[in-house]
C-alpha cells in the first residue's frame, strides 16, 4: 500500500522499473511502458519484443477510459491457401506483424511525459548488463530446450556455450539491448522502418516466410472506446474487439441476475454459475465475433438486457450443460504477462503483452535479439468462421484487461495471463471484489475454477471437498488441481480505496510482484 503510486506486474524487476519511473516524475503511462519493455527482456518466453499489446488507460483529468489495440495483422501474403491445411506452430510462417513496440510509442505520444529514451533505459540496462534467472524462467528454459536449439540466434542467446543456464545465473542479451537502444533513440516507428525491419524482411524472404517490410511500414495501432457495462452500480470497462474481453462483460451481466453474495464464494453455486455463464459467453464469442474490419460483429446486442436475460434463462442452477456449442479451450502457461500502474494523480493503466505460445514462434530475427510471436496460429482456416484467416486481418485474442470505476473515479485495475483462463479468472475476481467486498490480495488468493470445454471443470481444492462433490453431482467432470495451480491465471491488481490509498496485490500462483510508495 502507498499514498502516491503503485505497480503490479508479472516480474519484480518490471514492477521496480515502473515505480522508479513514477518516483522520477513519470506518470502511470510512463511507468507502464517501462514495465512492458522490462518484461520483454526478463520474460522472453512470454512477451518478447515481437509481441502484441493491449491496454486501457484511465485519464484522471477527464474521468474517461480508452483502449489501445496494438495487435498485429496477418501479412499481406497470408491467405488460407498459403498454409495447405494447417498453420505451423513454429517458424517464420507463424509470425504476424508485431504490434507491441508501436503500442508503446502510441501510448507515450498521447499520454506519456518522459519519452522513450528515459522510459526504456531500465530495459536496455537489464538486457546489456544481465539479470538473474528466476525459477519461472529457469523452468521455461528447460522446458523449451528443443525450441531454443531449433533456431541459431535463439540458441546463441539463451544457451550460451551450448549449455542450459540455470536458476540464479545471469543472462545477457546484447543484441536485444542494441535494438531497444535504437528504438529509444530513433522512436518506435524505427522498429518498423529501420534496421530491424530490413533484417526481418531479408530473412523472411530467405526462409519462405510471409511477413514483409511493407507489412511493418504500414502498421498502426488502434485507439478505440473501451467496452462498458454497469455491474451492481460499478462501471466495468474491457478491451474492445479483437480482444475477447466481451466474455467478461457478458458473463458478469448474466451473473448479475443471481444473488451471489448469498451463496458464498467457495460454494458449489458460485463455481457452477460462473462456469455456466462463461460457457454461454464463450459460445457467443465463437459464433459471432472476429476482426470488426472484416466481420459485422453484434457486440451491442450481446450486452443488451433482453439478450442477457434470454441467455440467463438457459442456465440450470442444478445441472451442468455440457452441450453449449463452443470448442474445447486450450491453455498454456507463461506465454503472456499482465500488469497495471497507478500514479499520484490517479491515472491508471491496465496492460497485457504476449507472444502467444511459450517461446512464440521459436524464431528470432538474426542479429536483433528479437523473438517473434506465433499469432498466426490463432486464425481458423475454415473460410466460413468469423475468425477465418485473411490478408491484413487480426485474429481474435484471449488478451484482455479490466478497469473498474465508480462515480467517475478509478477503483480497480486488474488482469492475468493464462490464455482462455484469463476471462474466467477476471470474472471471478470481479464478483469477489464487488459482490463479496474482498480486499485485493484476498480476492486474488481465493480458489478459482477453469472451464476447459464440455463438462470438464478444473477446480482448485481449496473450494473444499463438499463443493467438489456437489459440482460432480451437478454433472461437472471435476479435475482437482490441488490447492494452487497456475493454469487458473497469475493475477495482478491495484485498488484505490476510499482513503485514496493505492493497494496493490500479486498472485502467488506465478511470479508477479506488487509495489507501492
Amino acid at each position: 500500500m502507498g499514498r502516491s503510486a503503485a505497480a503490479s506486474t508479472g516480474h519484480w524487476l518490471a514492477s521496480e522499473a515502473a515505480l522508479a519511473i513514477m518516483r522520477d516524475g513519470g506518470n502511470a503511462v510512463d511507468g507502464a511502458v517501462a514495465a512492458l519493455a522490462v518484461l520483454a527482456v526478463v520474460k522472453p518466453d512470454a512477451c518478447a519484443l515481437g509481441s502484441d499489446l493491449f491496454l486501457q488507460i484511465f485519464d484522471a483529468a477527464t474521468g474517461t477510459v480508452i483502449a489501445l489495440n496494438a495487435s498485429g495483422p496477418a501479412p499481406a501474403l497470408a491467405n488460407i491457401e498459403a498454409f495447405n491445411g494447417a498453420v505451423p506452430l513454429r517458424g517464420p510462417r507463424a509470425v504476424a506483424v508485431p504490434g507491441a513496440v508501436a503500442g508503446w510509442g502510441a501510448a507515450l505520444d498521447r499520454f506519456g511525459s518522459l519519452g522513450l529514451k528515459r522510459v526504456l533505459a531500465p530495459a536496455i540496462a537489464l538486457a546489456r548488463d544481465g539479470f538473474p534467472i528466476g525459477l519461472h524462467l529457469a523452468t521455461a528454459l528447460a522446458g523449451g530446450n528443443d525450441v531454443l536449439r531449433s533456431d541459431a540466434d535463439l540458441a546463441r542467446t539463451f544457451l550460451p556455450g551450448d549449455r542450459l543456464p540455470g536458476y540464479g545465473e545471469l543472462i545477457r542479451q546484447p543484441a536485444l539491448a542494441d535494438t531497444l537502444a535504437t528504438i529509444a533513440q530513433d522512436g518506435a516507428k524505427a522498429f518498423y522502418t529501420g534496421t530491424f525491419a530490413r533484417a526481418l524482411d531479408a530473412d523472411m524472404k530467405a526462409r519462405e516466410g510471409l511477413l514483409r517490410l511493407e507489412d511493418l511500414e504500414s502498421y498502426e495501432p488502434q485507439w478505440r472506446p473501451s467496452l462498458h457495462v454497469k455491474y451492481r452500480g460499478h462501471d466495468v470497462f474491457e478491451q474492445p474487439l479483437i480482444s475477447q474481453g466481451v466474455i467478461v462483460l457478458e458473463a458478469a451481466k448474466i451473473l448479475e441476475g443471481f444473488p451471489l453474495e448469498r451463496y458464498g464464494d467457495r460454494s458449489a453455486d458460485f463455481a457452477h454459475l460462473h462456469a455456466e455463464a462463461v460457457k454461454l459467453a464463450v459460445a457467443d464469442r465463437q459464433r459471432y465475433l472476429g476482426d470488426p474490419a472484416f466481420v459485422d460483429a453484434p457486440l451491442e446486442q450481446l450486452l443488451e438486457d433482453d439478450f442477457i436475460e434470454q441467455r440467463r434463462r438457459t442456465i440450470d442452477v442444478q445441472r451442468a450443460n455440457p452441450k453449449v456449442p463452443a470448442g474445447a479451450l486450450r491453455n498454456a502457461l507463461a506465454h503472456t504477462s499482465y500488469g497495471c500502474t497507478v500514479d499520484a494523480r490517479g491515472n491508471g493503466v491496465s496492460f497485457i503483452q504476449s507472444i502467444f505460445e511459450v517461446w512464440g514462434s521459436g524464431y528470432m530475427v538474426p542479429g536483433t535479439g528479437t523473438l517473434m510471436n506465433n499469432r498466426m496460429v490463432g486464425f481458423s482456416l475454415d473460410p466460413n468462421e468469423p475468425n477465418a484467416l485473411a490478408p491484413g486481418k487480426r485474429t481474435m485474442h484471449t488478451l484482455n484487461t479490466v478497469v473498474v470505476c465508480k462515480g467517475g473515479k478509478l477503483r480497480w485495475l486488474f488482469g492475468t495471463p493464462g490464455a482462455h483462463a484469463q476471462v474466467q479468472a477476471n470474472t471471478q475476481l470481479l464478483t469477489r471484489l464487488i459482490d463479496f467486498g474482498q480486499n485485493p490480495q484476498a480476492a486474488i488468493e481465493a480458489p478459482r475454477i477453469f472451464w476447459r470445454g464440455g463438462a470438464t471443470l478444473d477446480v482448485e481444492s481449496r473450494f473444499g471437498a463438499a463443493t467438489l462433490d456437489e459440482l460432480r453431482r451437478r454433472g461437472h467432470d471435476v479435475i482437482d488441481l490441488g490447492a494452487w495451480h497456475p493454469d487458473t491465471g497469475g493475477m495482478e491488481i491495484i485498488h484505490i480505496n476510499d482513503h485514496g490509498v493505492r493497494e496493490a496485490g500479486a498472485d502467488p500462483r506465478r511470479e508477479g510482484y506488487a509495489l507501492a510508495y
